[in-house]
């Protein structure tokens, strides 16, 4: 049986040692070029459940065997309104640019359309993040996320009618209109209509008549300024 020496036992520790900072070296190169997605950021806010937003980012490359490409699948994340809890929302998607071919290379301003969640409810802390596959990057987490952004629930206008005296009358009585607004916004407009013709200049929210004749029916559209109303008007008819 071979004896080994002192010599020996320095040699192997040696060579230990030369191949284990070979495999640290390249470690810290690989890690070096971990392949990113980051700078995400979301126009146009705040903006409107079911709407689409613009959104723009970046992309770094890994190794040679994790670049991003024109055929790269990404994802978007959607935070619930505590920047939390992000959920997947829409498809995957590609987006074509000139991708940078070097490890650790990075792609800028890259940009794409994403439509929030027609559901999602009135909030000011959302945050939009972006995963892929091939290269997997995870996007789940919020992982380099957009900053936080607030988006307003759709409302659903309408719009009723009372009248004073009442909806009978006699025959050349003043009665007077009034349209009582719902999610109208800040300053809707009317136009009020009897047996279906617009009447000129009855663009108030009340309308007064002493014209009208038996079994005339009124009616109101209301147009509503409201952000993020589903509909623009809401009619209602006496």
């Amino acid at each position: 049986m071979k004896k080994f020496y002192v010599a020996d036992l320095k040699k192997v520790t040696a060579l230990f040692y030369k191949l284990g900072l070979v495999v640290i070296l390249y470690a810290l190169a690989f890690s070096s070029h971990a392949q990113t997605i980051t700078n995400v950021v979301v126009s146009g806010t705040p903006v409107c459940a079911g709407s689409t937003v613009a959104i723009t980012f970046d992309v770094t490359n890994g190794t040679s065997l994790a670049h991003y490409t024109t055929s790269t699948p990404y994802q978007a994340w959607l935070s619930d309104n505590a920047g939390s809890n992000f959920i997947a929302i829409g498809s995957t998607f590609s987006v074509p640019s000139a991708y940078s071919t070097a490890d650790g290379g990075v792609t800028t301003g890259l940009t794409q359309n994403i439509i929030i969640p027609a559901g999602t409810p009135t909030g000011a802390g959302y945050k939009l993040a972006i995963s892929s596959s091939s290269p997997t990057y995870d996007g789940v987490a919020g992982l380099n996320g957009s900053a936080g952004f607030t988006v307003n629930a759709q409302v659903i206008p309408s719009v009723s009618i009372s009248a004073n005296p009442g909806a009978t009358i006699c025959s050349g009585t003043s009665v007077t209109f009034t349209a009582a607004p719902i999610n109208g916004g800040s300053s809707p407009t009317y136009q009020w209509y009897v047996a279906g013709s617009a009447v000129s200049g009855a663009t108030g929210v009340t309308f007064t008549s002493t014209t009208l004749a038996n079994s005339n029916q009124v009616k109101v559209v209301m147009t509503s300024n409201a952000p993020c109303a589903s509909t623009p008007t809401a009619t209602s008819s006496i």
